[in-house]
């Protein structure tokens, strides 16, 4: 069916919504159903502003068509953008998400909840930087970050499966080590800065026995790196919480089940594939730069949209 060409006509959206069904306008969820358009021989609807939205014909699955479109022009999702998205786009988007991953996002929006809620109290409210090492929190630093957090994200992984294999010293001197350090200045995680800053700096992991985060302590404070001021620490996360919560002497149920749910899911490295920065091993920290600057893959956009939608229609 072709659009009819009525020639400065002015119409209203609302009733024309039927025809308007069977198309799909590039940026026809930013219309209201209410505004009133103009149908020019271009088949070209223009809003008020004379702001020209083109039109594009539509598949089956209308939602299909907005979806793709949506996630096509968005690099990444933020509160801005996440603000601008119309509800079609919205509710475009909620129809192409897995029930696992919305059952995820909603475990990373209470653990980022929760954390705020500690380290505010703890630390001061926007007195501290959350640093997740890895991807085991790196959604949940995501989630935090949506919140008002000042965050960083470091690639560091892979230290527990090679226990016997890697020193410091190994570390520091292979092939590209500078690159890394490099990375860390652009974070502005130097000696000097960190140092002059007011702010407590809090480097963040997913910990069994402890022993990778108390081995990337040992990198971050050799004298190539320096970051060894009272400001800083490094904190088993999934232990802290339980630590701080006083969980165990709370009877708390509900906390306590969504600590364990928590410390479950991160064991089986559950989150590791919504972070937007890729697994890098740490004897291979040269390819620092292929691990956090590229394209986000679809499920991690898809992600951040879930946590981003929880935030915006549930209140702290």
């Amino acid at each position: 069916m072709k659009i009819p060409t009525i020639k400065t006509s002015k119409i209203d959206i609302k009733n024309y919504w039927q025809n308007i069904k069977t198309y799909s306008v590039a940026y026809l969820s930013k219309i209201n159903k209410n505004d009133k358009l103009y149908i020019t021989t271009d088949d070209v609807f223009v809003k008020n502003s004379y702001r020209k939205l083109i039109l594009h014909t539509i598949d089956k699955q209308g939602y299909g068509f907005v979806y793709r479109n949506t996630f096509k022009n968005t690099e990444s999702f933020t509160n801005r953008n996440y603000e601008k998205l119309s509800p079609l786009q919205i509710q475009a988007i909620r129809s192409n998400i897995p029930i696992d991953m919305a059952a995820n996002a909603e475990i990373i929006v209470d653990t980022a909840r929760l954390i705020k809620k500690i380290f505010d109290k703890k630390y001061g409210e926007g007195n501290y930087v959350f640093i997740s090492v890895g991807r085991s929190f790196s959604a949940v630093s995501k989630c935090l970050e949506y919140l008002g957090n000042e965050t960083k994200r470091i690639p560091f992984s892979g230290v527990s499966h090679m226990v016997n294999k890697v020193t410091v010293k190994s570390i520091v001197h292979q092939e590209g080590f500078s690159r890394y350090i490099r990375f860390l200045k652009g974070q502005g995680l130097t000696a000097e800065k960190v140092k002059k800053s007011p702010k407590k700096f809090l480097f963040c992991d997913y910990a069994v026995t402890g022993g990778s985060i108390h081995f990337f302590k040992k990198i971050m404070r050799t004298k190539v790196i320096g970051l060894h001021s009272d400001n800083i620490y490094f904190l088993k996360l999934n232990n802290f919480l339980f630590k701080e919560t006083n969980v165990y002497k709370s009877n708390d149920d509900k906390l306590f089940q969504k600590l364990l749910l928590l410390e479950q899911k991160l064991s089986f490295q559950a989150f590791d594939n919504y972070s937007d920065i890729h697994y890098l091993e740490c004897t291979k920290l040269k390819n620092i730069n292929s691990a956090v600057h590229h394209p986000l893959e679809e499920r991690v956009k898809k992600m951040q949209f879930c946590l981003l939608d929880i935030l915006h229609t549930t209140k702290f």
